[in-house]
């Protein structure tokens, strides 16, 4: 019976070892097969982030050489909800500076729900008498988020040049606008436009033609204002004269009187001027000076009007009131900037450094900004404005060239007149504004 026992524990002995012996080699099979299966699905990780990597990078060198067209499709739009952001090109021919085609541009997309590249490039036509035909749109600034983009193609005097300029437009599926002078060029550019079978607007030729029967004369062609012509004289010989005229010299003339009468520089150049602005600081008075001056070829001087400081006695004494303007603008919108002035030149930075430094001493604060202080400034103004009877001219939220044509209807109402007798040199048109 004990050999019996004996037995049967010695095999129940070796049952347990055997058990254990398999549970520890099943423990450790498990162990090595996740362990491999973690190292593979390492590499398996590493290898496909590697070949992700890979082509990105073939894809990004990819996508370089493509048209910029296909990164204007990822920009944020600032188009309506629901308007699928779509570039489209206008190119502007001019054979001139190119300002008139692209102030006409922008007066008509302004009509329209649409947003423009307002610092869109100016291209010479150095590039397309070499037979460039590429876009170079590194140049270009770009709209970011707008869908319309203009190119402008200055000085543009040979049917090469013409002829290139139209092949990229075809090219690029652009609205072409000119402004052509020379009639034979001009004809030309409309021929290729219909040709290529391009959207096309000729701005100035409809003009031309209508003011050609009107004063049954033909254009003379000359693009410009700075290019010589023929004139006859007497005895039928042609004589080269400059368009730079007596108009010319007079805008000159009225731009240097501006830039030395400006803020009160020379109160002694008051009596000469034309037109005399006043008003307190940061109310506008020297970009009006200088639209006035140069598109109206006007003598304009500008006097800042401070509480502390009396106006000069030129401008008491010896300016008609007439003449003098008085810029006027709400407390709100002078007090954002000063505001902003102050902090371009960095006064509170310094206030603050101070305040630090002082160590409980209390530092004078700038009031240039501060309300009240405005407001006291303001009305002063007003109060010097009634005094002397000048005109008062509220400039908040208007822009200066809106100013500038409000004064010079004034003006021209006050010293011009409506006479049709009057000499056009006497008069100011305020259609060069805006």
């Amino acid at each position: 019976m004990e050999n019996i026992d004996k037995k049967i524990s010695f095999g129940l002995i070796l049952l347990l070892l055997w058990c254990q012996n398999s549970l520890t080699f099943s423990w450790a099979f498990a162990f090595s097969t996740r362990s491999t299966i973690a190292t593979a699905s390492g590499a398996v990780r590493k290898r496909h982030d590697r070949i992700c990597k890979n082509s990105a990078t073939q894809l990004f060198d990819a996508a370089s050489f493509f048209d910029e067209d296909e990164e204007d499709e990822e920009e944020a739009s600032c188009l309506p909800p629901g308007r699928r952001p779509e570039v489209k090109r206008i190119f502007l021919i001019s054979d001139a500076t190119g300002v008139m085609s692209r102030s006409i541009l922008l007066k008509s997309l302004a009509q329209f729900d649409t947003c423009a590249d307002e610092k869109a490039p100016y291209d010479t036509t150095e590039k397309n008498k070499e037979g460039d035909d590429d876009d170079d749109e590194g140049d270009c600034t770009s709209a970011g988020a707008c869908d319309v983009r203009t190119r402008t193609f200055t000085f543009v005097r040979s049917e090469q040049a013409l002829t290139n300029i139209m092949k990229l437009a075809k090219k690029k599926g652009a609205c072409v606008m000119y402004t052509i002078a020379k009639p034979e060029l001009r004809a030309l550019a409309g021929e290729e436009c219909r040709k290529l079978n391009l959207l096309h607007v000729d701005l100035i030729g409809p003009s031309l033609n209508a003011l050609s029967k009107f004063l049954d004369e033909d254009p003379l062609g000359i693009p410009a204002l700075f290019s010589p012509r023929n004139r006859k004289q007497g005895d039928g010989k042609t004589k080269s004269q400059s368009n730079l005229g007596d108009s010319y010299y007079q805008r000159i003339d009225a731009v240097e009187f501006c830039l030395k009468a400006d803020d009160g520089q020379a109160p002694w150049l008051l009596p000469e001027a034309d037109i005399v602005l006043v008003g307190v600081s940061r109310s506008g008075k020297t970009p009006l000076s200088v639209v006035l001056s140069q598109t109206m070829s006007l003598k304009v001087a500008n006097i800042p009007l401070v509480m502390e400081v009396p106006p000069p006695v030129q401008l008491l004494e010896q300016v008609d009131p007439k003449r003098v303007f008085c810029l006027t603008i709400s407390p709100s919108e002078l007090r954002k900037i000063r505001t902003n002035r102050l902090e371009r030149r960095g006064v509170k930075d310094i206030e603050e450094k101070l305040e630090l430094a002082g160590k409980g001493i209390v530092v004078p604060k700038s009031n240039y900004a501060d309300r009240n202080y405005i407001l006291k400034d303001l009305g002063s103004v007003r109060k010097l404005c009634q005094k002397h009877n000048w005109t008062e001219v509220d400039v908040t939220g208007r822009a200066v060239e809106e100013t500038a044509t409000s004064i010079v209807e004034i003006f021209n109402q006050r010293f011009v007149g409506d006479n049709d007798d009057t000499s056009s040199s006497n008069s100011f048109s305020n259609s060069h504004i805006g």
